[in-house]
């Protein structure tokens, strides 16, 4: 599993209309590549710092940013069955907290708003040759998520990760191969993923120091 891209938008309303227009124009125009080109013209990519979105007028009303992210399904393995967003912050005290959000679910199903989890999509595997749903879960998934608890004073770290259908954990596989009976202590099966690098959003007047 790849991901292609996690961006966060920080102005979305106040779009630099010749940096995006090149974009397209590079990349075409399909609704894709609109929604990436914007991101891309008017915010950061993974890895990146997300500073204030104050402008010089920190009396200025400020929507929270919006993060683009985009999963492709390795061609070799599962196909892949949510999106989700890792979120750390720290709140006035001092304290850390985090918390895991789905964002999509494969088959276009909407995640429950009051778990914030995907269904589960029935996925399933052979123990006994390993097989698996193929034709359950996405080649990709993609989407645009708004932080609803978002705090401009508050730091806070955004990262994004995929995560396959179900597949036969290493010890499975050689149980098979060698004919003997599958471990009791350990899981038959997992769920790979791939995780983006971070963007870390750093309040105004909040000093960074990377070590």
């Amino acid at each position: 599993t790849t991901i292609r891209d996690f961006v966060a938008e920080r102005k979305p309303s106040r779009r630099p209309r010749k940096k995006l227009s090149h974009c397209l124009a590079m990349r075409g125009r399909c609704s894709i590549f609109r929604v990436e080109c914007a991101a891309y013209a008017t915010g950061v990519t993974m890895g990146a710092d997300l500073t204030s979105l104050f402008d010089s007028n920190p009396s200025d009303t400020v929507a929270a940013p919006q993060f683009a992210m985009w999963a492709q399904a390795d061609a070799n393995s599962a196909p892949l069955q949510r999106l989700q967003i890792i979120k750390g912050w720290i709140d006035a005290s001092g304290e850390t907290y985090e918390e895991v959000i789905d964002v999509a679910c494969a088959g276009g199903v909407a995640v429950d708003p009051a778990t914030n989890r995907c269904p589960d999509n029935g996925a399933l595997v052979d123990l006994g040759d390993c097989s698996i749903s193929a034709n359950t879960g996405d080649a990709q998934l993609r989407t645009v998520w708004t932080d609803p608890n978002f705090k401009t004073s508050q730091r806070a770290f955004y990262y994004t990760r995929a995560l396959e259908n179900p597949t036969c954990r290493w010890s499975t596989w050689d149980a098979i191969r060698a004919g003997t009976a599958l471990r009791s202590d350990l899981a038959a099966t997992l769920q790979e993923r791939a995780w983006s690098s971070p963007i870390n959003y750093v309040p105004q007047g909040f000093h960074l120091t990377r070590q």
